[in-house]
């Protein structure tokens, strides 16, 4: 028994060093999570295989729970911190979704091709799933995540990681009477707004607590919330016929989704000890920092080469052609900004 829990107090300090020593820098091993959690969301859009489909499906909690290992105070409190993630994640996306609009109107003008209704772009800037041109629903996962972290790390911060692991599972439980609660509300416009923010934070809360106190657990909790998971997927898979389709419970996150995340992502943090040291790619790095930006880009090449390549079978021709395309798009805007940016200060230094 003593040896148990040393075995997990070395976990726990090694996991608290290596993010310690890696604070001047970055944490190489968050950025290739951010890294994995892109490419595989990256993946869902050009429609791999069904089993592929349905087993990547933990990348957007993955992506929740990364940030909530990075989520920490500000200077200026959490007011400032709010305001600083609403810049960092809407601004981007009103950019690039001017641009988008601008660039799909003339197409449509010129070819007759995509057409764009008032509808989606209203959506669109609004982050709906629906009526919208889709892939902006996640950016308001991360904003609604991104607001209400602040408040999550002070409810969790000097809770047990026991108790973070028994509340996680029970906002699960909580998640799924509310979702019938909230579906059987006649008013169809009370039942959207509840629908397309509560349910999204309550749902990925459940996951956000764990990654706000993760580098907390020792090996012993941290693998006892892996086998929970685990053993909870089992029984809904043997309940169903031994269907697994985690995609069905997405849209609000709900119990098998949300387990799904929490098993996978945990037991990727586990593996941190083993892997840390070896994953230095700089690849995973410039992904994981531009890991936004690449993700806006994608969706033209995504929307162009769905309609191009239509054969199932050719998904991984779609995969490499857009995750490279999104790149070179996002490595143009880049460098375009930057010389605009260049001649504005220019520009103001020659006007003082």
């Amino acid at each position: 028994m003593n040896d148990e829990i040393h075995n997990g107090t070395d976990f726990q300090v090694c996991v608290r060093e290596s993010i310690k020593n890696a604070r001047p820098n970055r944490d190489t091993y968050i950025d290739f999570l951010r890294a994995f959690g892109l490419l595989l969301i990256i993946l869902a859009h050009i429609y791999p295989p069904v089993w592929l489909f349905n087993a990547r499906c933990f990348d957007v909690p993955l992506m929740v729970f990364i940030s909530s290992i990075c989520c920490k105070s500000l200077t200026g409190g959490d007011l400032a911190y709010c305001l600083k993630r609403f810049k960092r994640i809407y601004i981007p996306v009103g950019i690039f979704l001017t641009i988008f609009f601008g660039v799909s109107i003339t197409s449509w003008l010129i070819i007759g091709w995509p057409k764009i209704t008032f509808a989606s772009i209203i959506g669109s800037y609004l982050l709906l799933d629906y009526p919208s041109i889709g892939f902006v629903w996640i950016m308001r996962v991360f904003l609604l995540m991104a607001l209400i972290n602040p408040l999550l790390e002070k409810l969790v911060r000097k809770m047990n990681p026991s108790i973070i692991c028994i509340l996680a599972f029970g906002i699960i439980v909580m998640q799924s009477l509310l979702v019938k609660s909230i579906n059987a509300i006649e008013n169809q416009y009370v039942s959207f707004v509840l629908t397309e923010t509560v349910l999204y934070v309550l749902g990925y809360s459940s996951i956000a607590i764990i990654g706000i106190k993760i580098t907390m657990f020792r090996k012993i909790e941290l693998y006892s919330i892996i086998t929970i998971s685990a053993l909870a997927i089992l029984a809904y898979v043997c309940a169903n016929n031994w269907t697994f389709n985690p995609q069905s419970y997405k849209y609000p996150p709900q119990s098998l989704y949300l387990l799904y995340g929490i098993l996978v992502s945990c037991l990727l943090w586990s593996l941190k000890p083993l892997l840390g040291r070896l994953i230095d790619v700089r690849a995973f790095a410039y992904l994981s920092k531009n890991s936004m930006w690449i993700y806006l880009w994608h969706i033209i090449p995504a929307i162009i080469v769905m309609k191009c390549i239509v054969e199932p079978q050719a998904w991984a021709v779609r995969y490499i052609i857009v995750l490279i395309s999104s790149i070179i798009l996002f490595s143009i805007y880049n460098r375009i900004e930057k010389i605009v940016d260049k001649y504005m200060r220019h520009l103001k230094l020659q006007m003082n």
